[in-house]
């Protein structure tokens, strides 16, 4: 962000969000794979930009990012730690970061995302819970 500021500044362009122009407001573009995890996940829970081939999950019900990675694999579901693109990760993340352009449609995409949304809302297991509280 700093650099499209800085960039922009030097242009003498006005900053701009990536998107359409509609009736003079610039509305987000968003893939029709991130669409479907909108309306699979909760809303508030997903982060992204548009355009992105990626989106960021906020986990909460007692999950850590660690602890859902691992039951998302266990469910043949993949998902990375978002802590691993930072760079510094001197706090634990609680959130993973979900690749949507690998799936070659829309419904082949709807089958993980509605497992990572039903491993959401069953919240982490109480052994889980358990020792991310020690």
């Amino acid at each position: 962000m700093r650099v499209w500021k800085a960039l922009s500044s030097f242009l003498g362009q006005p900053r701009a969000r990536p998107g359409l122009v509609h009736d003079d407001r610039v509305v987000p573009v968003v893939d029709p794979e991130q669409e479907v995890a909108l309306d699979l996940l909760p809303r508030h829970a997903v982060l992204s930009q548009p355009n992105a081939s990626y989106f960021c999950l906020k986990l909460g019900n007692g999950w850590s990012a660690e602890a859902y990675t691992r039951a998302a694999e266990e469910a043949w579901v993949g998902v990375t730690l978002l802590s691993l693109f930072a760079a510094s990760s001197l706090h634990p993340s609680d959130a993973v970061r979900v690749c949507v352009n690998a799936a070659p449609d829309q419904e082949v995409l709807r089958g993980p995302l509605e497992t990572l949304a039903g491993l959401l809302e069953a919240g982490a297991p109480p052994s889980v819970r358990f020792r991310a509280a020690v």
